[in-house]
């Protein structure tokens, strides 16, 4: 509100000086024009310094990322999911092998250009990895064997 009233000030100031002041310069501005584009200055001079943080107000973008605990939650999501999954193995191919399977698929296919089914990708991935994520697990992997296998997916 204050710009606004500055605005208005100057641009009083200017309808009263530009008659007298820039004829001698070589500009034919008449008072209402300098007033109006005076206004205009201060408009656009108020609105830039509107969308600027306020000191001390960082931008979302300049700030770095808050750890706000999701990806723990994720890994425990996975965790009682592996758990689960041991005690019942058609609970693993439905919550885990089909997730571990479109992981796979979209790096063959983004990184390889290869669908999951072809050769290619058999033999990218290897035998024991590509079984793992095509065909039904008749048996949980163990943990470790498990770790090992996803080690694999993220060098893919």
């Amino acid at each position: 509100m204050r710009g606004i009233l500055l605005g208005v000030a100057l641009a009083a100031v200017a309808y009263v000086a530009a008659p007298a002041v820039l004829p001698p310069l070589g500009l034919r501005i008449d008072g209402w024009q300098a007033a109006l584009l005076t206004l205009a200055a201060t408009l656009v001079t108020w609105l830039a310094r509107s969308m600027r943080p306020e000191p001390g107000h960082d931008s979302p973008r300049s700030r770095p990322p808050v750890n706000d605990g999701a990806g723990v939650a994720d890994l425990g999501m996975w965790q009682r999911r592996l758990e689960a999954g041991r005690a019942d193995p058609e609970r693993f191919r439905n919550s885990v092998q089909v997730r571990l399977s479109a992981t796979v698929a979209e790096r063959l296919r983004q990184r390889h250009g290869v669908g999951l089914d072809s050769p290619e990708a058999r033999r990218i991935l290897g035998d024991d990895l590509h079984d793992l994520v095509t065909v039904p697990a008749p048996v949980v992997p163990t943990a470790a064997r498990l770790d090992e296998l996803i080690a694999r997916i993220e060098g893919i």
